[in-house]
């Protein structure tokens, strides 16, 4: 409303917009100055792929550990990865593991790895190699066999 103040100047020039620019937003406390920027976002699969690596390494554990030559430090081994994300594989490395659409089934009851798809997909091929994933589930099988 009429000739911008010098703070109003340097909000606008610190947000990166021209002064006609900054809109007002009301609130109990009174008028405030805002800058609304828009900015395209990247793909979901894209932006997973950089942040899932470090999210993995910034897991921490009470008792976490090595194995050979692997710089990664978890409270187990990881011998595969599996990430997905709209059927579509999310491509990435840690160390010497490559993430893909490839996992296994109870090592003891179930032989061989199996492509997944989907979550669904994910969960039915579980359940045929002998994995319950959900967890109540699972509770509710063992106290039913006691």
């Amino acid at each position: 409303k009429g000739h911008p103040t010098k703070p109003a100047e340097g909000f606008a020039k610190a947000q990166g917009v021209r002064v006609e620019e900054l809109e007002t937003v009301t609130t109990e406390k009174g008028d405030y100055l805002c800058a609304v920027r828009r900015q395209k976002g990247e793909k979901t699969a894209v932006v997973l792929r950089g942040r899932i690596p470090n999210l993995i390494r910034s897991l921490s554990f009470m008792k976490s550990m090595r194995w050979g030559s692997s710089s990664l430090r978890f409270v187990r081994p990881i011998h595969w990865i599996l990430a997905l994300f709209g059927g579509e594989v999310i491509p990435f490395r840690i160390d010497r593991i490559e993430s893909g659409d490839l996992t296994y089934g109870h090592r003891f009851m179930h032989s061989g790895g199996f492509k997944v798809r989907g979550f669904d997909d994910y969960l039915k091929k579980l359940r045929k190699a002998s994995v319950i994933v959900d967890e109540e589930e699972r509770k509710g099988m063992i106290d039913k066999g006691i």
